[in-house]
């Protein structure tokens, strides 16, 4: 196994990255939580792993491939309940999901695993289809619902009205968005033009929107105000406690 790493050295090279991307997330997730979550370096990991998991063999017996599809799909299951969502993401918390993703995964390429048949059913395959969609779409719901409701979007009848029209936007972005996309066939010149293009915008707008703060001058002065009392509403709480504490006595 480490020998065929030492041959090859795409493989190698992607465990290394691998390595000082996991090492980054984790010190990161102690340190540096935000960082740890947008920074793109300290995600790759997660998606190095799925690259491995395409490229690496398993080499399970029928036996044994059923078994680890099992626990692995037990494994991903359980962790939507057994991991504290107060915690830092992603932390060492992390690699039971995608380890239990990888191994599901690798073992769905033997069709004769009762896990493969479960997850090849119609309604799973239609999940998996709009899955990336989903991923995009269901935070910008939650905090429209949020915002539009001025109430916890976990809260009340929100849940059924977020779920359903996460999965009508996402099936929509899917349908009239990444297929025509997957099948056109537009050249890789023009995909990388394109690509550049559309990150040059967003560096535009970005840029001027960071120097500037976010432009606060956008809100009325009275928000700017809270806003800025916010931050040090503990401490002049405590002051004027010490305060009537030291006239008192």
């Amino acid at each position: 196994f480490l020998a065929r790493f030492l041959k090859n050295r795409v493989d190698f090279a992607l465990v290394v990255l691998f390595a000082a991307s996991f090492a980054s997330a984790m010190y990161a997730s102690v340190y540096a939580q935000e960082a740890g979550f947008y920074l793109f370096y300290n995600r790759a990991w997660e998606f190095i792993a799925g690259i491995l998991t395409f490229r690496l063999a398993l080499p399970l017996s029928p036996a044994m491939r059923q078994m680890v599809a099992a626990v692995a799909l037990a494994a991903l299951l359980a962790s939507m309940w057994l991991i504290d969502p107060s915690k830092s993401w992603p932390s060492f918390a992390a690699v039971w999901p995608c380890l239990a993703t990888c191994l599901l995964i690798k073992c769905h390429e033997d069709a004769g695993t009762l896990t493969s048949r479960l997850l090849s059913l119609s309604p799973m395959r239609w999940f998996g289809k709009i899955s990336y969609s989903l991923y995009l779409w269901h935070w910008p719901v939650i905090v429209l619902a949020r915002d539009v409701f001025t109430i916890q979007a976990s809260t009340g009848p929100i849940i059924p009205v977020s779920v359903t029209l996460t999965l009508v936007l996402s099936y929509l972005s899917w349908r009239f968005v990444e297929t025509p996309l997957r099948r056109s066939r537009v050249g890789s010149h023009t995909t990388f033009t394109a690509f550049a293009a559309a990150s040059a915008m967003v560096i535009a707008i970005a840029v001027p929107v960071i120097a500037n703060d976010g432009f606060p001058s956008r809100f009325p002065a009275d928000v700017i105000r809270l806003a800025n009392f916010e931050g040090h509403f503990d401490a002049a709480g405590a002051r004027c406690l010490g305060h009537a504490e030291g006239a008192t006595a």
